[in-house]
């Protein structure tokens, strides 16, 4: 018979982030009801919190794929923080009257920074690196000015995912996401 005792936590940065993407796991699957079941999988691809027979609900009915988190996902969160970035340098333009924005220089750093932690705290899967570099990419070009085709940011994303996880090209999801576009 084996035994064990946790001895300490580590201290890492990467372990603070593990502690709290579950803190806020664990808070989503508190709520009540159904949204205990379906909030995790929405915000953090945490199935587990769902019931079989509404798993399988899901699943006949075809709407299993808006509870894995996609590029949707990705992106809709950049599009929030987007608009709220923006109120912030309506309001210290507003306050300040400055001649150049200090926050709209750091507009492409907070937007990198949100699409960066959420892919974090939604498990990194290849839909969401791919999304997450298509977005980075996208973000960089905009503010940047550079131009850039649409297959030059598709390839280089191709890529960077190859580079990152050499064997994604194994797997039936790398194929359907970037030649499908979405999930």
């Amino acid at each position: 018979l084996l035994s064990s005792e946790v001895v300490g936590m580590a201290q890492s940065w990467r372990s603070q982030w593990v502690v709290l993407r579950e803190h806020w796991i664990q808070r989503s699957a508190a709520l009540g009801g159904a949204a205990g079941q379906l909030v995790p999988a929405l915000l953090f691809g945490e199935l587990g919190y769902l019931p079989k027979n509404k798993w399988l609900d899901f699943q006949l009915t075809g709407t299993i794929h808006l509870l894995v988190v996609s590029g949707l996902h990705v992106g809709f969160l950049v599009f929030m923080v987007t608009g709220l970035w923006y109120l912030l340098i309506r309001l210290e333009v507003l306050l300040f009257f400055p001649r150049s924005s200090l926050l709209f220089k750091l507009t492409p750093i907070i937007l990198l920074l949100a699409c960066l932690l959420y892919a974090y705290m939604a498990g990194m899967g290849l839909a969401i690196q791919r999304a997450g570099l298509m977005l980075g990419f996208a973000i960089c070009v905009v503010y940047f000015r550079y131009h850039w085709s649409l297959l030059d940011t598709f390839l280089w994303v191709m890529l960077l995912v190859l580079l990152i996880i050499p064997l994604s090209i194994l797997f039936h999801g790398f194929w359907f996401s970037f030649s499908g576009g979405g999930a």
